[in-house]
């Protein structure tokens, strides 16, 4: 049986946050388990259909979980120092797996969202289930000023309103219609006070992190991967959220966003 205590991984083969029709790899050490509770930054590769690898952003993946064979208990570890910024799938493993997303996408007919994991270099699909949220496609947004953050766009959009720092279940209380929800990372106990909130900042996290993926299937901006936003941020502090570029201003600034097409129902009420 595989205990994916090598790499393991979650893979789109429609971009998630833009659209665009690629495919997102997003992987780190050991067991998935970090990678979708958001408790690391994995690495991020974009690959075109046609094979060509577009980007690859490499996360710092201080933890990992695996199995301890004595006890036959998961636990988490230190990431060896070496290994922390390191590139966790080799180019021949990013192409190998990106090949399996295309089948599985011509199979099922609809763009997948796939779990895989990989061990002595043997790449196995934990689960295929078709893509739930569709992302917003939009171009030409612009916005002035000076970033204060900088993270990754992982559920485009724009908001302004107060930071709320969330250091401890308590601290949800905390949160009020229109607030900008910060943590470190979010949890499924944070749902009800991310659906009050106008905007989801987070230090940790990747595109398909927890606080990703429920900010998209709440149509939320989200920003993660920041690194420091508890650190730099403070409690009461208006700031504007730009989930488009993954940028955070202080302040109220300005988004111009395009018109979205209307339907025809709104023609012609």
């Amino acid at each position: 049986r595989v205990q994916s205590v090598d790499k393991s991984g979650v893979m789109f083969t429609t971009n998630p946050v833009t659209g665009a029709d690629e495919i997102v790899i997003e992987a780190t050490w050991g067991l998935g388990e970090m990678l979708v509770s958001g408790s690391v930054q994995p690495d991020n590769y974009r690959i075109s259909k046609s094979g060509d690898v577009l980007e690859i952003k490499i996360g710092r993946k201080e933890s990992r979980k695996i199995r301890d064979y004595a006890t036959d208990k998961t636990v988490e570890v230190s990431v060896p120092r070496d290994l922390v910024e390191a590139q966790v799938l080799t180019e021949d493993e990013i192409m190998r797996v990106a090949s399996l997303g295309l089948k599985l996408e011509e199979h099922y007919k609809k763009p997948q969202d796939v779990e895989f994991a990989i061990e002595k270099s043997r790449i196995y699909l934990i689960q295929t289930r078709p893509v739930t949220t569709k992302a917003k496609e939009v171009e030409d947004v612009k916005v002035s000023g000076e970033p204060i953050l900088k993270g990754l766009g992982s559920s485009p959009g724009s908001a302004t309103g107060k930071v709320k720092i969330i250091r401890s279940m308590e601290d949800l209380a905390k949160i009020e219609e229109g607030d900008i929800l910060v943590a470190k990372m979010t949890s499924p106990d944070m749902v009800i006070s991310m659906h009050k909130s106008a905007a989801i900042i987070t230090d940790e996290g990747g595109a398909t992190s927890h606080a990703s993926i429920v900010s998209r299937e709440l149509s939320i901006p989200a920003i993660v991967g920041t690194k420091n936003a508890t650190g730099i941020l403070r409690d009461g502090q208006i700031v504007t959220v730009d989930a488009y570029h993954g940028l955070v201003y202080h302040g109220e600034i300005e988004v111009s966003e395009p018109e979205q097409p209307q339907s025809a129902e709104d023609e012609t009420a």
